[in-house]
């Protein structure tokens, strides 16, 4: 599909539904027919309550409600990428999930929980893989970050994920039971209570898996069990526990606190189209992580115009690293032990005055890095703060200008075995603005640009992996400058389109390069600053409402121009084409829900192992899913019996070469709530 076409497209789309949405407009339900009695916990999101303090007609984000995430009874966070309009989630070769954003790099977007920067700070990236679904409230996607209050190191995105909490003053239970054919099975056990002035969640929760399901090959080194047809190494075993307790004080002053526990072993997938001398054969034996979060909200405590709210947060994390010579996982060759102290904080000011808001942001943290491989130990420190400011005031009630940006520092106090970088930092500035338009009450136009950065990680400057990489002390900040243009057609909160185009330049990218056998014996891999790189798109999402049906889908189409040293390159892993797409049936059948869910990516490229001039081509692939429910009510007990089909067609997908997805299995669900 070519840029003329998907336009046309879209333009198409947006009229054929006008109509459609307009006779929807006066029939505003929720997605189940009925309010739901959850909503997302709005002390954890980073900027949702300043906001409310003013009129606003921009659009600044994306947002994911309660009922559309429960609905997808999924395992964890990362297997909601449908939902993501220009999200992708990719598996790496450490076996971590990380989002992407229109195309963005793995380390390039900031992922928020409760308000806790939920990025490895070491490493800035976020595995969301942990993250368990019946605590998740709500998701809110920021594709540009054009918000000064986010903070460093935000230059691909912003996504928000906050707890749930009761709507209205009552106390509530949740149970959940899963299992598929592939014996994983999941457990979670939920409590809700609300007053006037108290609110909590208590979440325990429970996964195992004994790996995903996968046939696509007879060759051992991707499946461990031909009779069960697993792929290899990929077992699981996850406990979470969440407690959220929240206290509205006078004058609407607000302090809530979230504490969350993970414990996990897992195995890692190898990169099986690797020689055994060069893939990598990993597991967890021990991953745990400790997080402890403030939130606190001033309301009108210090006066009706002018507000504070704080986030204050501690993340312990610990994990064993076993890494062996081959793909029979019986002898390992040797072990890394991390242990990572995290403390951040973030204050955010806001002053509402007759011309204009006013916001301010202060954002820091403190990263403690032990890593101890045999007898040897390394000691990582460093310290990264963003001062920030913006403005915005909506004119005759149709333009509204925001326009700010931040100065943002990283020092480097220790460095490893690179004492010469002690106690060395660097400065960056960003700034951004944004135009918004309102033609109507339902439609506004925006224009957004903005000029942002990226230091680089400590694991990516100065640590060696257990020996797959050669640091590089000299890696640069990425740089990036973007723009956008979009409309966003907005009928009623169930109801709306939204079209952006977006031009994102990158200047000084960080790329991986395996040196030849003259550069390294080894042929290890080196992080290089090598690259200047364009990536454009089209970027399309759609949600509303006709009588029983509800749809929620999204498109995007993506183009990337690279240049390397000088010469004409490409992106790895960057997919052409993005796709999502969910439809659900309410009372169309008595007592029968459906669900059909259709997740598309693109072709997209991968540098040859062999020769980095060379590319991999892997094909595009269309996942179906189809669910059926069976809702119950028995004297205010909601029964909620599901089966599901994912990957009806068992499709093999491959998130990156050697490294794929699970294919075809059975779901079955029992949900409980009273």
């Amino acid at each position: 599909m070519n840029n003329s076409f998907a336009l046309i497209f879209i333009i198409s789309l947006y009229f054929a539904l006008h109509q459609t949405l307009l006779a929807q407009k006066k029939n505003d339900v929720s997605k189940n027919g009925t309010i739901d009695s959850l909503k997302t916990y709005t002390l954890g999101e980073v900027t949702v309550l300043p906001a409310k303090l003013t009129k606003s007609i921009s659009q600044q984000s994306y947002k994911i409600e309660i009922p559309t995430i429960q609905s997808t009874e999924v395992f964890s966070a990362n297997l909601l990428r449908f939902l993501l309009p220009s999200g992708a989630v990719r598996t790496n070769s450490r076996g971590e999930t990380n989002f992407f954003l229109r195309g963005s790099g793995e380390r390039q977007q900031a992922v928020f929980f409760d308000g806790m920067l939920l990025n490895q700070a070491y490493d800035n990236r976020a595995d969301v893989s942990q993250i368990p679904m019946d605590v998740i409230g709500g998701i809110e996607v920021n594709p540009m970050s054009s918000s000064a209050l986010f903070g460093a190191n935000t230059m691909g995105g912003v996504i928000s994920i906050t707890t749930p909490e009761l709507a209205t003053i009552s106390s509530e239970y949740m149970i959940r039971g899963q299992l598929n054919d592939h014996k994983a099975r999941n457990i979670s056990l939920t409590r809700f209570d609300k007053t006037e002035v108290f609110s909590s969640i208590l979440n325990v929760s429970y996964f195992n898996s004994k790996g995903i399901g996968f046939d696509g090959f007879v060759d051992t080194t991707f499946r461990s069990n031909l009779s069960e047809s697993l792929r290899d190494n990929t077992d699981q075993n996850r406990v979470n526990l969440l407690g959220r307790f929240e206290f509205t004080g006078h004058k609407t002053a607000r302090i809530g606190v979230t504490l969350m526990n993970t414990s996990e072993e897992r195995g890692v997938q190898s990169e099986a189209h690797l020689p055994t001398n060069t893939a990598r054969f990993w597991r967890y034996n021990d991953r745990r992580r400790t997080i402890a979060i403030l939130n606190a909200y001033t309301g009108d405590i210090l006066s009706k115009s002018f507000s504070l709210k704080s986030s204050l947060w501690f993340d312990n994390s610990k994990q064993t690293i076993q890494q062996f010579p081959n793909e029979q996982y019986a002898l390992i060759a040797t072990e890394q032990f991390d242990n990572n102290v995290t403390i951040g904080a973030r204050l955010l000011g806001v002053y509402n005055s007759n011309v204009g808001l006013f916001s301010f942001s202060l954002n820091a943290l403190n990263v403690q890095q032990n890593e101890k491989i045999l007898s040897n130990e390394l000691q990582f420190k460093e310290v990264t703060s963003s001062i920030g400011i913006q403005y915005e005031h909506l004119f005759f009630s149709k333009l509204q200008v925001n326009l700010g940006g931040n100065i943002n520092n990283n020092s480097t106090v220790e460095a490893g075995n690179f004492v010469s970088m002690n106690n060395t930092s660097r400065s960056q500035p960003t700034v951004f603005g944004k135009l918004s338009y309102s033609i109507s009450k339902e439609t506004t136009l925006h224009a957004t640009a903005s000029k942002t950065q990226r230091f680089p990680a400590l694991r990516e400057a100065f640590s060696g992996a257990l020996n797959r990489f050669v640091p590089n002390p000299d890696l640069q900040a990425e740089t990036g400058f973007f723009q956008e243009i979009g409309m966003n057609y907005q009928l009623n909160e169930q109801s709306n389109i939204r079209v952006n185009l977006f031009n994102n330049n990158y200047d000084n990218l960080i790329t991986q390069v395996r040196l030849s056998a003259q550069e390294d014996s080894l042929r290890r891999r080196k992080r290089v600053n090598t690259t200047n790189a364009t990536i454009r798109g089209i970027e399309t999402s759609l949600q509303f409402q006709i009588d029983k049906f509800s749809l929620v889908g999204n498109y995007t189409l993506l183009q990337n121009n690279a240049e390397n040293l000088g010469k004409i390159d490409t992106l790895e892993n960057r997919p052409t084409q993005m796709a999502g797409l969910m439809i659900q049936s309410h009372n169309l059948f008595p007592f029968i829900t459906t669900q059909f869910e259709i997740d598309f990516v693109g072709s997209s490229l991968q540098r040859n192992d062999a020769n980095n001039s060379l590319f991999t081509e892997i094909a595009p692939t269309t996942i179906a899913n189809f669910r059926v429910g069976i809702p119950i009510n028995v004297e205010n007990v909601n029964f909620d019996i599901g089966i599901r089909c994912n990957n009806i067609f068992n499709t093999l997908r491959f998130t990156q070469l050697g490294i794929v997805e699970e294919q075809r299995s059975i779901l079955g669900t029992i949900f409980v709530k009273f």
